[in-house]
Formats: C-alpha cells, structure tokens, sequence
C-alpha cells in the first residue's frame, strides 16, 4: 500500500511538472510570437551636419566649428509598422554628463516607419553654434561634445509606449559620433499606452 502511495505522489509530481514545463513553454512561445509582430527601433547611424547660411556644407562635419546639428537615423528593425510619436535630441558641451539624462524640449511628433525602414531624424529648429573656447577644449579634449536624447513610438501589438534613450560623444582623434556615455542615458522603457484601462 506505501508503495502505491508513493507511486500516485510521484505520478501527480511528474504529471505537475510536466504542466508546468508546457505552461512556460507556451508563455515563451507568446512572447516570441508579440516579439515578431512588434515595432523595434534601432539607432544605426550619428552623424553632425554643419551649416553656413542654414544650408548644409559639410556632411558629416569633419570639425566642430561653424553651425552644427546632430542627426540620428533611427530603423524599424521589427515585424510591424511603428509610429514615433516624441523625440529630444541635445547637444551640451561639458566634463561628464549629469548621472541622469535631462531632456529638455521634448518635441510631439508624427513619423512612420514601415517594416525595414530607415530615416536621419533632425531637431529642425536647433543649430548649436560652439564658442572658439569651446572649439578648442572639444579638440584638445578637454571637454567632450555630447548628443543625447530620446525616441518615443507606440507599440500596437503590446499597447504600449516605448521610450529609447541614446547617448553619443564627439570623437575629436576620428572627428565622428561614437555611441558611448553613461549608462543611464542608454536605455528602453516601456509603459501601457492607456494606463486607465
């Protein structure tokens, strides 16, 4: 009779692994699948423009003097359509940047992106122009030039706005962008579009 007992405890334990394993193996099989039919924004290209008259001369600038605007091209690397809906793109001169990103400026806008494609996203309104003070110690690197900022999109398939935060620095020995900076400001979030329902 133990013996029996024993074997039906078994048999039950096993029997709930099992249900366990297949259970698991569903919600990854889920995940997988909203994962595949879900926007995904990539950065996969920083450049800085400089401007004379407003017109772009040098692309990408191959110094830091002059009237400069960063460009960031941004690619739909998922399974499905995305909006972008919000962006900031900063440019400061400084040591070190603070411990956590302040995005000033944030602007509300209206780009989609089909499934594959790619697009260089520009603040329009800002041309940042550097002090002949400031030309040198970026040069010299004394200081460091730095563009960060962030992409909002909707994400349809999960109901949720998405956040991709990037942070880039001024390479005065290769005179590009390079994606480095404090990790605070490299990041994704993610929260329900309708939080009320």
């Amino acid at each position: 009779m133990a013996h029996a007992v024993k074997l039906a405890l078994f048999l039950a334990t096993a029997s709930a692994n099992a249900a366990r394993d297949a259970a698991k193996a569903a919600s990854l099989q889920a995940q997988v699948t909203i994962a595949a039919a879900s926007p995904r924004l990539v950065i996969i290209g920083q450049k800085l423009v400089q401007y004379r008259r407003g017109i772009s001369f040098e692309d990408p600038a191959r110094e830091v003097r002059g009237q400069l605007r960063p460009l960031i091209q941004i690619h739909n690397a998922g399974g499905a359509r995305m909006l972008v809906s919000r962006m900031c793109i900063r440019l400061v001169i400084a040591e070190t940047l603070p411990a956590d990103p302040e995005y000033d400026a944030i602007k509300a806008v209206n780009y989609s992106f089909e499934v594959g494609q790619s697009l260089w996203m520009m603040d329009r309104e800002k041309l940042f122009t550097l002090s002949e003070t400031e030309v040198g110690d970026v040069e010299t690197n004394a200081t460091t030039l730095w563009v960060y900022g962030l992409f909002s999109y909707l994400n349809h398939t999960t109901n949720e706005n998405v956040t991709h935060g990037f942070v880039m620095q001024w390479a005065p020995w290769d005179d590009l962008l390079i994606a480095e900076g404090p990790p605070n400001y490299s990041y994704q979030k993610k929260e329900r579009a309708n939080p009320t329902d």
